[in-house]
């Protein structure tokens, strides 16, 4: 009798494996649920915002200040190495039925180096707002909170806080 190695079961799994995390991927930026600005008067959006200063303003009065394509930049080595390290983890949760726990963690990676983007003004690279932009921020911040505690951030692009805080991610 010839002993053989029956692979229609493990077949199966890594299909049905393989079709459920195609099914499946987080969706990081500025989504549609945190697309408003309390500023609306303006027109602009978040989107449109991080658009304009992802690629700068075509008039060029706005330099680029890259924010997704600058953090893919300085930070995919180390979210490979992170998704290097998580490896096992997330074969077993895989291997569980959690694909989108995995994905959401993922999610909460990438945020947190977009997050640095911001803290860091770019990684260091993002050319200083113009005077008379950080003078106007200021007189708009006096006037939006005349008697409050809260500080004046001078830090480019958190002024307000309302474009990085309207960076999220989803699992779909």
């Amino acid at each position: 009798m010839d002993a053989y190695l029956d692979l229609k079961n493990l077949d199966k799994f890594t299909k049905q494996m393989k079709a459920n995390i195609e099914k499946h991927y987080a969706k990081v930026g500025v989504l549609s649920a945190k697309n408003n600005r309390a500023d609306s008067e303006s027109g602009f959006g978040n989107a449109k915002l991080a658009a304009v200063h992802e690629y700068g303003s075509r008039d060029g009065r706005i330099p680029e200040r890259s924010i997704f394509r600058l953090t893919a930049d300085k930070r995919s080595e180390e979210m490979s190495a992170f998704i290097d390290s998580k490896q096992t983890q997330n074969l077993k949760d895989v291997t569980r039925g959690k694909i989108k726990d995995v994905y959401k963690m993922l999610g909460a990676k990438w945020m947190s180096f977009l997050f640095e983007c911001f803290e860091t003004e770019g990684f260091g690279t993002w050319p200083e707002i113009a005077d008379s932009t950080y003078w106007m921020k200021l007189e708009r911040f006096e006037e939006m909170y005349p008697n409050s505690k809260k500080q004046f951030n001078p830090k480019i692009l958190q002024d307000t806080g309302q474009l990085a805080n309207s960076i999220t991610y989803e699992v779909v």
